[in-house]
């Protein structure tokens, strides 16, 4: 927003969407926000419909969702738990990366798309949180891939893998 792109948001979370919201308003930028859960299909070609609907195009594209998963050794990690990360941490950046591919390659100057990677893609650092691993392995796959499909129709892909990110999670 302070380069003067105009920035649309979207999180699970209401009030901390609107506080986010209003302060780059208050800066002097150009933003709205809606919330949804990236998870649920129907929600997000909605949350891409109505963007497309306000501005016409869709340049960027940065999935930062997602949730680590504290969890014990596989042989105790529930079918609910391994779901309830690999939602945010793969089906989110698969339902969000194939809307905006959809706007993309209709758009002459194609786009770009980030995915929030982890360093956890790379190596494992111990037992335990093998749902997020495993999301965050499946998520560079997939975007290797989809960086493949969009090289002919101008979509560019980039993971971005830090290490440690102090965030409310």
């Amino acid at each position: 927003a302070g380069n003067g792109c105009k920035v649309v948001l979207v999180d699970i979370n209401d009030q901390r969407l609107q506080q986010v919201v209003a302060e780059i308003r208050a800066a002097g930028g150009i933003c709205r926000g809606g919330c949804a859960d990236v998870t649920d299909e129907a929600q997000v070609i909605q949350f891409f419909r109505e963007t497309v609907d306000e501005w016409g195009r869709l340049d960027l594209l940065v999935n930062s969702a997602g949730r680590d998963s504290l969890s014990p050794p596989v042989t105790e990690v529930t079918l609910d738990e391994w779901n309830k990360t690999i939602g945010p941490n793969l089906t989110a950046v698969f339902l969000c990366c194939r809307e905006a591919f959809r706007i993309m390659e209709k758009q002459e100057t194609g786009g770009r798309i980030m995915n929030m990677g982890s360093s956890s893609a790379k190596l494992a650092s111990g037992p335990g949180h093998s749902p997020y691993r495993a999301s965050k392995h499946g998520m560079m796959g997939f975007s290797k891939n989809i960086l493949l499909e969009g090289r002919d129709k101008k979509i560019g892909v980039t993971v971005i893998n830090p290490s440690h990110v102090k965030t409310p999670m």
